[in-house]
């Protein structure tokens, strides 16, 4: 993914901050890989559409041939992460044989200035590009 604007959204209760690469959950850290952090974040950024499958894994695994099972694996880790249980669509809708919708209402909160600068250092954390295991091992 390419340098994100600073913004924090918020859903349920979550917040996703798009500098430190965090999804929190009442302001503790979720557990994500760095691909399902990426697939949210691009669910959430185009919430109400429909995001085609091929749209999904060309966003997030740019110039990378990734079977269409990495994406279903990574949305399922995803749903377990945002507590959504089977055929519940709190937040995220299949469309079947095509792709994914974002559904729950978000809220784009603009950081101010000081908050940019309190973030900055937090971006010398090294994410490998290529990341696609979790912290618990699981690949995605």
């Amino acid at each position: 993914m390419s340098e994100p604007n600073y913004c924090i959204y918020e859903f349920g209760p979550f917040r996703i901050d798009t500098v430190k690469c965090v999804l929190l959950r009442h302001g503790e850290v979720v557990s994500l890989s760095l691909k399902v952090f990426e697939i949210l974040l691009v669910l959430v950024e185009h919430r109400g559409q429909l995001l085609e499958k091929d749209e999904l894994l060309r966003q997030v695994w740019p110039n990378t041939i990734v079977e269409e099972n990495n994406l279903a694996r990574s949305i399922s880790a995803l749903r377990k992460a945002l507590d959504e249980q089977p055929n519940e669509h709190r937040y995220i809708l299949t469309v079947p044989g095509r792709g994914y919708r974002f559904v729950a209402s978000v809220r784009e909160i603009e950081p101010d200035a000081a908050a940019l600068r309190q973030a900055t250092p937090d971006l010398l954390i090294d994410h490998p590009a290529d990341s696609a295991q979790s912290t618990n091992g699981a690949a995605f």
